[in-house]
This record gives C-alpha cells, sequence and structure tokens, in this order.
C-alpha cells in the first residue's frame, strides 16, 4: 500500500512540473486573453479597411470652383496681378507713337503729310453682325494707341468692363460713347457697346467699307471716319 502511494506522488510531482514548463507565464507571454483577441481583431480591421471616399456634395463643390475660376479667367484674364497685366497688353507696344515720348530729338526730314488715321481697316460679315463689336488689329493697337494711354487706362481695357470711351465721328462732326476692351478668350482687341446702332446702322456701313481710326492723347478721345466706300456702301455718305 506504501508502495502506490509512492508511485502517485511520483506522477503528480511530474504532471506539476511538466505544467510549470508550459505554462504562459514562463514562456513571457500574456496571460490576459481578452488583450490578444482584440489586438487581433485590430489589426483585421486596419487591414480590411475600405478607402474613405469622399461625399457627391464635395466633389461637385469643387467641380462649380473649377467652372466658376474658368469663367473669370475667360472674362477677366487671368489670375495676375494688375502690373503684370499692365505689362503684358503693353509688351511690342514699342511703335512710333512710343518712340516720340521718349525720344526727344528734332527730325530735320521734310514730311509734307503724315496720314493721321494710324488704324485702317476693312470691314468684314463679322464686324456688321451679331457679335455687336469692331475687330480691331491688335499690332496697331498695341503701337498706336495704348502707348499714349495711362497705365490706369490700360488696366481698365483689360478689365472685364473695358474702357468706355468718347468717339468723335469727323465725317457727321458728332461724338459717340463705345468701349474698347480686351478679350482674354480670344486675345484681341474689341470696340463695342454701341458700334451696332451708333456706327453700323446710322453710318449704313457694310462690308468692304474701309475705316479709319487713331487716339488723341490731347483730349482723349478716339477718332473715326469712313476712308472708302465699298462696292456695296457707294452712294453712301
Amino acid at each position: 500500500m506504501s508502495s502506490v502511494k509512492e508511485e502517485w506522488s511520483t506522477f503528480g510531482s511530474v504532471v506539476t512540473s511538466s505544467a510549470a514548463v508550459h505554462s504562459p507565464q514562463s514562456a513571457g507571454c500574456s496571460t490576459n486573453p481578452r488583450r490578444s483577441n482584440l489586438g487581433r481583431s485590430s489589426q483585421h480591421l486596419r487591414e480590411n479597411a475600405l478607402p474613405l471616399k469622399r461625399p457627391a456634395c464635395s466633389e461637385d463643390h469643387n467641380k462649380k470652383r473649377t467652372k466658376k475660376k474658368k469663367r473669370a479667367t475667360s472674362e477677366e484674364g487671368p489670375q495676375w496681378e494688375p502690373a503684370r497685366k499692365i505689362a503684358f497688353l503693353r509688351c511690342n507696344g514699342a511703335g512710333p507713337a512710343a518712340s516720340q515720348g521718349d525720344d526727344h530729338q528734332v527730325s530735320t526730314d521734310l514730311v509734307l503729310y503724315t496720314c493721321p488715321w494710324k488704324i485702317k481697316k476693312k470691314l468684314q460679315e463679322s464686324d456688321l453682325g451679331g457679335l455687336s463689336r469692331l475687330l480691331l488689329p491688335k499690332p496697331d493697337v498695341k503701337n498706336h494707341i495704348l502707348p499714349l494711354m495711362s497705365d490706369e487706362c490700360i488696366a481698365k481695357i483689360g478689365s472685364e468692363g473695358g474702357m468706355g470711351v468718347t468717339v468723335w465721328d469727323r465725317d457727321t462732326n458728332s461724338e459717340h460713347l463705345a468701349v474698347i476692351k480686351y478679350w482674354w478668350s480670344s486675345g484681341c482687341f474689341v470696340l463695342n457697346g454701341h458700334w451696332i446702332d451708333k456706327f453700323v446702322i446710322r453710318r449704313t456701313l457694310k462690308i468692304g467699307d474701309e475705316i479709319g481710326l487713331f487716339w488723341s492723347r490731347h483730349d482723349h478721345k478716339l477718332y473715326f471716319a469712313v476712308l472708302e466706300r465699298g462696292q456695296d456702301g457707294r452712294g453712301q455718305h
């Protein structure tokens, strides 16, 4: 009987020592099963997380902002400082009119006649149609009009509303209002405002008629005249 008790005590000590060897504490592991399960679940969420999606309202808002910015760029020009816009409009404008203001030398050449009409143009269908504007030759405007203007006037020409000017019709000795404007979208100078009613209709302008324009720095007016009538406009005054 004593031998049986000794065998059972020996078996119990072996089992105890084996449990001590394989216990979590001896292996340096955490004894809290909840913490390990929480770590696994958070890692699973990170690995299977979907990318965040912007709400539809934010995308629509960005599209509206982009569209509004493009519209402002086309009407008001690029988002530049006023000084940069003025310099852009003045560039390549060092023509005869500009050199007269900077060069004080007196020429001894005999000049019998100088044509005052610095800008001449034969009217086309687009100048008389539904666009309600006269397309001005860009090099002539930069050479013969802008050099005679102040920076403030040029800034107005490059603005959305353009610059209002008084146009003197030499043929009829009458004054009329118009607007000189630079279209940033197409990169051209135009004369609009009352161009159709005060000039095209009143003067019965036709395709092929040649008109003349020049800017006077003395009274700050744009002078206008019909230089020659085309075939369709002959007989008109």
